[in-house]
């Protein structure tokens, strides 16, 4: 049946307009019911005899599919051919198809490409919509963004609901166009209405984090559970997440299991972790209940005093108050602030972790997101804020060996004083502890409180950010010596993929002219901020 689904789509879109000949119809009702080989016997007198444009498009779909004839591409090409020629804009369409697919000719992207622009000012939405795709990223012609939405929003205007998804990506993305959420949810929103799933994903996600809209959990649940009921695994791992945790519904682990396994066994990775977590979870919570009453009464020896406070570091991300921090940094806190010092802090939600990388993103709690722009978030917080997600400031490419670098951050939090401070070292390893490529290795010294905080290269560009220094006292009892300047960082293309997986992606930074380290430390002072658990 997915096989007939695409070429059933292109006949009705030319077969929707008036065509001359009962027989022709008598061949199109025979089409619909699945008699291909009546469709044949009816369509081919006419695409010789009469020369019936929509006769011969739909003899070179019967061919090109073997539906009532034996497949051969060579005669679906020569019959699309012939209705090409003769101005037909879907004919022009599926023989760019054949070119750009080598279907029963070699190969050819740029003579697709001719043939798709035929189409595209013929009308024909899909023509129109693969184009702008060609101009997206640069295939067959010369890349351009201006173009590319030119023609999406032509393909937009002919029902094509993927358009309006790419239009929305490259908002969101700031591709080709000022980075905007506002617009981008516009266009996530139609396209939703017509059905695109991934639009609806994304469409849920938005106001799920309250990216260009008021955060509304009402409506990125309905959404999501649109998307999800179609088999979309990251809305049905939303869904389970948000059951899991009481966000936006009462917590219930029985649906939020439902949606995990959903997504589960469709391959999807984080879903599966997500409810081997939670089923440990409710194990645990069982084994706890069934504990001895004299086990439970028993009084346990009093723990020993704890700090209130913990103190981190962390980067903003975007111009909508979102930063990053290390994972640990926020575990177990009960409540979570950011800012510029230990005296100017702001309550921040923390909106997606990720433990395997140690990443967390943060988001100051009240901030109108509808409305605000950098310069709000700069006198906000007292610094110059710089974003991630719109300025491209993480480095494309491997660390390499050797290479300077300055790490930013506030540790010890404010024992000795909270203003932000700085170290340099080099990269002493590209990968970080127990051979993992996701990190590398630093010189420079780290403290307790530097963990989540930026490490530049000696242009300016993030190369990574703190994770954790060594243990020595442990690694002492493994070498029997304390070794020294041993610290890791997590690699920009880890950090990257994290805040594209939470809705935040940024573009690569472009810096490429050498700095002073008292330059360097300037940017880091307006980048990095002061993250604070209280417990």
């Amino acid at each position: 049946m997915s096989r007939l689904l695409f070429p059933m789509l292109v006949l009705f879109i030319v077969f929707s307009q008036p065509v001359v000949g009962a027989d022709f119809k008598k061949g199109m009702d025979a089409y619909k019911l699945g008699d291909y080989a009546t469709a044949f016997r009816e369509w081919e007198p006419l695409a010789i005899q009469q020369d019936n444009l929509p006769a011969q498009n739909g003899l070179g779909m019967l061919y090109k599919y073997g539906l009532g004839v034996s497949q051969n591409y060579k005669i679906a090409n020569a019959w699309y051919k012939i209705a090409a020629n003769n101005g037909m804009g879907l004919a022009q369409y599926n023989l760019a198809l054949s070119h750009a697919n080598g279907l029963g000719i070699p190969k050819n992207y740029k003579i697709a490409i001719e043939w798709y622009k035929k189409a595209a000012n013929n009308g024909v939405g899909l023509a129109q919509f693969n184009l702008a795709n060609s101009y997206n990223h640069g295939k067959g012609v010369p890349q351009s963004y201006k173009i590319a939405i030119e023609w999406y929003k032509k393909a937009a205007d002919n029902g094509v609901g993927e358009a309006l998804h790419n239009l929305a990506d490259l908002y969101r993305n700031g591709t080709g166009v000022p980075q905007n959420y506002k617009i981008a949810i516009e266009w996530y929103k139609k396209a939703a209405e017509k059905g695109v799933i991934k639009s609806q994903h994304n469409l849920a996600f938005f106001y799920e984090k309250g990216l260009g809209v008021s955060q509304n959990y009402k409506i990125a649940i309905e959404w999501y559970k649109k998307a999800a009921k179609k088999g979309n695994v990251y809305s049905q791992n939303n869904l389970g997440w948000l059951h899991e945790k009481g966000i936006g519904v009462p917590r219930n682990y029985k649906i939020a299991i439902e949606w995990y396994k959903k997504a589960a066994n469709n391959g999807y990775s984080r879903a599966q972790n997500n409810l081997g977590n939670l089923q440990k979870k409710i194990a645990q919570l069982e084994k706890d209940k069934k504990l001895p009453p004299t086990v439970t009464a028993r009084k346990s020896p009093s723990p020993p005093p704890t700090k209130k406070t913990g103190f981190g570091s962390g980067l903003f991300v975007s111009r909508f108050g979102h930063a990053i921090t290390n994972e640990h940094v926020v575990n177990r806190c009960k409540k979570v602030t950011i800012g510029k010092n230990a005296k100017k802090q702001f309550a921040a939600s923390v909106l997606e972790t990720d433990k395997r990388n140690d990443l967390a993103l943060l988001r100051i709690s009240n901030m109108k997101t509808a409305s605000i722009e950098t310069q709000s978030l700069t006198n906000k917080l007292g610094i110059a804020v710089v974003p991630l997600a719109a300025q491209g400031l993480l480095r494309f490419g491997e660390v390499e060996l050797g290479e300077n670098v300055l790490v930013a951050g506030f540790p010890f939090g404010d024992i000795f004083s909270d203003s932000i401070k700085v170290t340099r070292g080099i990269v002493s390893a590209n990968r970080g502890f127990g051979d993992n490529t996701g990190q590398f290795q630093i010189d420079a010294a780290v403290q307790s409180g530097n963990s989540g905080g930026p490490i530049y290269d000696e242009y300016g560009n993030i190369i990574g950010v703190v994770v954790a220094r060594l243990n020595k006292m442990k690694v002492q009892k493994v070498l029997g010596s304390i070794p020294e300047n041993v610290n890791f960082g997590i690699k920009a293309s880890t950090v990257r993929q994290f805040l594209t997986t939470s809705g935040l992606p940024t573009k690569w930074s472009k810096r490429s002219k050498a700095m002073s380290m008292r330059d360097l430390a300037k940017i880091a002072k307006n980048q990095t901020v002061m993250v604070v658990c209280h417990r």
